[in-house]
């Protein structure tokens, strides 16, 4: 959608929308409609629709509104393009959707294994494990899950695939571990 400028303004603003009322440069003052009046009266009084210039938003961003008489009236009002700032940059690189997947990865892994050590902890209050073999499993599957806390579930999977349990009394844990990593790649990746 175009946005519009009025050249007889200093420092030059953009408007979404011509206003309602408005002071002509005559002195004019008119209260309401003025955006409805004919694009001649319009264009006579200054407004122009800002040219913006393309740009490659990964190195560059529309700086402020320049006035140049001698160009085309479609492009008297245009946004400068500026270089983004080495912060910019880094910026939008920590901020666009592959940067979010990794953080929604990282914070569901570390719930993951947050529920894990919580359902071991679960056994040893049942009285199913000690707190010695209870203690001894952590440690294990801290081992096989630990890349889960920067998001690395796929790595978590190969591990699972290739693990060998050391003790029977961790099947159900790693079975019930291993059933929700691979159903949140399933339904992640």
């Amino acid at each position: 959608m175009p946005q519009y400028s009025n050249l007889n303004e200093n420092p030059l603003k953009a408007y979404s929308v011509i206003p309602r009322r408005w002071t002509r440069p005559s002195g004019e003052e008119v209260i309401g409609n003025y955006n409805k009046l004919p694009n001649s009266e319009l264009k006579a009084d200054g407004w122009r629709i800002i040219h913006e210039p393309n740009l490659d938003p990964a190195e560059e961003k529309y700086g402020p509104l320049q006035y140049d008489s001698s160009a085309p009236v479609s492009r008297q009002i245009a946004r400068t393009v500026v270089a983004l700032t080495e912060k910019e940059k880094q910026d939008l690189l920590d901020n666009d959707e592959a940067a979010t997947r990794v953080e929604v990865r990282k914070a569901d892994g570390v719930q993951e294994l947050d529920r894990l050590v919580a359902r071991i902890e679960r056994a040893i209050d049942d009285g199913v494990i000690t707190r010695p073999e209870g203690d001894a499993a952590a440690e294990w599957f801290y081992g096989l899950a630990e890349p889960l806390y920067k998001g690395f579930w796929r790595i978590v999977a190969d591990r699972c695939e290739n693990a060998t349990i050391p003790d029977p009394r961790y099947t159900s844990f790693f079975n019930n571990f291993k059933s929700r990593v691979d159903t949140y790649i399933t339904e992640n990746y």
